[in-house]
């Protein structure tokens, strides 16, 4: 009886934490593959919830990263779809990685449901390039993933 007790307990604590995942990750990510690449924010999208920066809303910045090198998990692409969902300031992304003029270290989770095709693909929100120099192609099919909190760290140039 109590060997059968300890098993429903365990199975209760893994549905609450997928369903903690559900909630503020979206099911792809939570059962996404882990990648760990750096790269430089050469776009993002300049949507109405990034302008206001309100403070109580649910809010999710998308990005796109040129990627350097890969140094954990698989990743072809040259270029890649990043969104992070966060509450409140304390979670925000630094304004210094929408800048491109640094190298960053992401751990992403791969997210297949938001893969992108064309870059103009939402007329609702406009891509920012950082830097006029290099753009996004337009050609090119942008593989998602999901920054996972806290796991972004700047490299020294």
């Amino acid at each position: 009886m109590m060997k059968n007790n300890q098993n429903t307990f365990g199975r209760m604590i893994a549905v609450a934490i997928l369903m903690l995942c559900l909630f503020f990750t979206g099911q792809a990510v939570c059962l996404g593959q882990k990648v760990v690449l750096s790269g430089k924010v050469i776009a993002y999208e300049n949507s109405a919830v990034r302008i206001a920066r309100l403070t109580d809303v649910p809010r999710e910045e998308t990005f796109f990263v040129k990627v350097e090198t890969v140094s954990k998990g698989k990743e072809s692409s040259k270029f890649i779809k990043v969104k992070y969902s966060y509450l409140g300031e304390m979670n925000a992304l630094p304004e210094s990685l929408f800048e491109g003029k640094s190298l960053w270290k992401f751990v992403l989770l791969r997210n297949q449901e938001c893969n992108q095709t064309e870059v103009a693909e939402n007329p609702a929100v406009s891509i920012v390039k950082v830097n006029e120099n290099e753009g996004l192609p337009q050609d090119a099919t942008f593989p998602c993933y999901s920054l996972i909190k806290g796991k972004l760290k700047a490299i020294k140039n």
